[in-house]
């Protein structure tokens, strides 16, 4: 389901992170985990997840449709708990029972779990690939650097009896320093904008997945306060 966003950590940047207010919840409820880095919640992650729901969706009146039922009311109905209860009302009329609902919404909260499990492998094979790979060529550059560095301190030793074929090979080791240097950095800097782009992406996943959790959960305990 999340291809299409790991492809876009080809091309895209990171968002900065900006301060979101955190939802407190109330008791009872399941644990819902906050994001570490708050973000803006990330639209195209939204709509992922709501397909992955719709795919999994069972057949007949689920919680889905209950949360599609509210929404339908929305106008006519302003007030929350009045809509929810008018919701659950209709439901009810086809022999959809509470129990049903409640179950339903907690399918719903694994099926989020099965996503983030799936979208954090891909994440981890993301930073394996791009960041681990840059860590490598880092190391390699370090390690021809602190080679070209040992050279030349070699010659620096026995300057007093090098010739000016000697010289020239000092200025041959400082220019493939320098270019080493510049390949090395350009590895580090690429390094960097990977981590950013991973974490980016991870907080604006853990945002989305957090919102929902919460919603279900705060749904759920409506239903058994019914």
């Amino acid at each position: 389901m999340f291809k299409k966003i790991m492809n876009a950590l080809v091309d895209v940047k990171p968002d900065a992170p900006k301060e979101v207010a955190q939802a407190q919840p109330s008791t009872p409820r399941p644990p819902v985990y906050a994001p570490p880095i708050a973000v803006p919640e990330d639209p195209e992650i939204a709509t992922n997840l709501v397909n992955a729901f719709k795919a999994k969706a069972p057949v007949g009146y689920d919680y889905l449709k209950f949360l599609d039922g509210q929404r339908a009311l929305a106008a006519q109905i302003p007030d929350e708990v009045t809509r929810f209860k008018a919701t659950f009302s209709f439901a009810s009329a086809f022999g959809v029972t509470k129990q049903k609902l409640i179950d339903s919404a907690k399918f719903y909260l694994d099926v989020l779990a099965e996503e983030a499990s799936h979208f954090n492998q891909g994440m981890d094979e993301q930073a394996k690939t791009k960041v681990g790979g840059a860590d490598a060529e880092v190391a390699s550059k370090d390690a021809a650097i602190a080679a070209k560095i040992t050279a030349i301190e070699n010659l620096m030793d026995e300057i007093t009896d090098i010739t000016a074929k000697k010289n020239a090979e000092i200025k041959i080791r400082n220019e493939e320093i320098a270019a080493l240097t510049g390949l090395r950095a350009e590895q580090l800097n690429s390094r960097n904008d990977w981590t950013a782009k991973i974490e980016g992406f991870k907080a604006r996943f853990e945002q989305v997945r957090s919102r929902m959790a919460q919603e279900i959960a705060d749904n759920i305990s409506k239903l058994e306060k019914l």
